[in-house]
């Protein structure tokens, strides 16, 4: 047998061609680059085997002889032998990398997968990491991260120019819970350097392991990490070091970083009793729809403590508003009562009192039986309350957690990427599928099978978690509740003797305390979202020792005061 080599082919510059012309030149290539076959009675050389695996740069490998037929050497015919299992590996793994430029997807990537799992194959850790970059290319995300994660384990990271590329594709996956997967499965240490460009994968890593900061070298996400930091300082009650860090990211150029630092800080002076500091910072932070609820609560706690009556009134009947229907927020309706009490509106405080019963009753024994483990298949039962007409406002609370969000976000892309898999044959001028398109996809569904199991386990116990936490929360506010009609119940008693000695129209002020028009909600027309931090109360309430200079109005006594905000790195695990 004879075996001849042709010259290597030219560079080509594969940008701005058609797909016609992505095929011709992969079928000039693949005719370039495989050597050209004569086959002979000779048995083949040695020195030819070795000279063929050099021309296709795989590994050495013994040489295979090839024993001719006998009946073929009478007739002199030239026989036919079977090619060498490298040149079928290797012709395979050409056309899939070419299928690749000509966007036929479904079969290139499950020929490459299919590669690596073939135990004569020498190159199965860059048969996946080629599915994985395929995947990517495909804009199939969770396929791409099945491929990188195979590469890793078949130890990818000996082969310093292939570890380059998985490090590259693991940061366009986008997932960043997916991303930190794939990060802790290559064991990196700290001090280690990064094979390319890109240190997410660090900064994922330092979030969990602050040995891990110095290895990230971006700005943004240095601050993020700072920010990180600040909080667990707060939550360990480190306070000088977190006022430092905070008022320093104050300056952040990133408006998420900036808005956080100064939400924190205000917590902060809120928490060493300056209100009025605190208020000015809450004035300057950017509102939006995930922490509108909270910074009106804060908001409403801070101008009470600075005894701004009036706006923090405003603000905890703003809580009230349909947009936060389903909020959870039992505070509001401390504050609420509080303020007007403070306001002599002691008709409207117990009319609050009854609807915090009314409204947080059921809730307390939802969480508490959550929390005792009681409710069965939970994380379904919380997912259905998504599209419940009238869902449970803790059920609203646990779908709102980041943890939630980040493992539903995972879930649901998942299952979207795998109904656009199986739909595949049945679109228009889709790509033609492989005969074991199917059991391709079978693989893929079994290998995340296991990991989104132990993610709902995982969720579940955080909302167990959390159910202890703001169940013990609420248990307290009943109790403070019970405190606090004591108070509005002997206040009242106290303002109607003093009306009663200044002959004021104490009838008129009982039966109906709400015509003053003190109170701005609910409303009948249309109202701007952005308005509702603006509410306050008219009037500056019409307490009867108003009209005494001899009768100061009273201390608020501590035990119904409402708490400080806690800081976002408080656990509540």
């Amino acid at each position: 047998m004879r075996t001849e080599f042709l010259p290597p082919p030219p560079v080509w510059n594969l940008r701005g061609l058609n797909p016609a012309g992505i095929r011709s030149f992969a079928e000039k290539a693949r005719a370039m680059a495989l050597p050209s076959r004569e086959y002979a009675v000779e048995v083949r050389a040695r020195a030819v085997a070795e000279k063929y695996a050099d021309a296709l740069k795989i590994v050495k490998h013994t040489p295979v002889r090839t024993i001719p037929d006998r009946s073929l050497l009478a007739t002199n015919a030239a026989s036919d032998p079977e090619p060498p299992i490298a040149l079928e590996l290797w012709t395979s793994r050409i056309d899939s990398l070419f299928e690749i430029l000509d966007s036929k997807f479904p079969t290139a990537i499950t020929r490459l997968w299919n590669l690596s799992h073939r135990k004569e194959n020498p190159f199965q850790a860059r048969d996946a990491l080629f599915a994985g970059v395929g995947a990517l290319r495909a804009a199939w995300p969770y396929t791409a991260s099945m491929g990188l994660e195979r590469s890793i384990h078949l130890k990818i990271k000996e082969e310093p120019r292939y570890y380059a590329v998985l490090w590259q594709a693991m940061q366009q996956i986008g997932h960043h819970q997916e991303i930190l997967h794939l990060t802790r499965l290559l064991g990196l240490k700290p001090g280690e350097e990064a094979p390319a460009p890109g240190d997410l994968p660090f900064y994922l890593l330092a979030r969990e392991n602050p040995s891990f900061f110095a290895q990230v070298t971006s700005t943004r996400l240095q601050e993020q990490l700072l920010l990180e930091q600040s909080l667990t300082n707060l939550a360990k009650n480190k306070i000088p070091e977190a006022r430092t860090r905070l008022e320093q990211l104050l300056l952040s150029p990133a408006p998420q970083v900036r808005s956080q630092a100064a939400i924190n800080l205000a917590r902060l002076h809120v928490r060493e009793g300056r209100p009025s500091d605190a208020l000015l910072i809450y004035g300057q932070v950017e509102k939006n729809g995930r922490n509108r609820m909270d910074l009106l609560i804060e908001t409403s706690w801070a101008e009470f403590r600075a005894g701004e009556f009036q706006g923090s009134l405003g603000k905890a009947i703003a809580l009230q508003s349909p947009y936060f229907r389903f909020g959870w927020a039992p505070e509001a309706y401390v504050l609420e009562t509080l303020g007007r009490k403070n306001l002599c509106d002691f008709g409207g405080a117990q009319k609050t009192l009854l609807r915090f019963q009314e409204d947080y009753g059921p809730e307390l024994a939802f969480v508490q039986s959550i929390a005792a483990g009681k409710r069965g298949d939970l994380y379904d039962e919380v997912l259905r309350s998504f599209h419940a007409a009238a869902p449970r406002r803790f059920e609203r609370y646990l779908l709102s957690l980041p943890e939630t969000i980040s493992a539903q976000e995972f879930i649901s892309g998942l299952g979207r990427e795998l109904r656009e898999l199986r739909s595949i044959p049945e679109q228009r001028y889709a790509p033609a599928v492989p005969d074991d398109w199917d059991a391709f996809l079978l693989a893929e569904r079994s290998h995340f099978e296991s990991r989104i199991t132990t993610l709902k386990k995982g969720l579940v116990e955080r909302w167990q978690a959390e159910a202890r936490y703001q169940g013990s929360k609420l248990s307290d506010v009943f109790r403070r509740f019970d405190l606090i009609q004591l108070d509005v119940a002997s206040r009242a008693a106290a303002d109607i003797q003093i009306q009663s000695a200044l002959n004021y129209p104490v009838a008129a002020e009982s039966v109906a305390p709400e015509k003053r028009g003190r109170m701005l909600w609910p409303y009948h027309q249309e109202v701007w979202e952005d308005e509702l931090d603006f509410l306050k109360v008219r009037g500056e309430g019409e307490c009867a020792n108003r009209f005494t200079a001899s009768t100061p109005e009273e201390e608020e006594p501590e035990d119904s005061a409402p708490p400080p905000p806690e800081p976002e790195g408080a656990s509540h695990g």
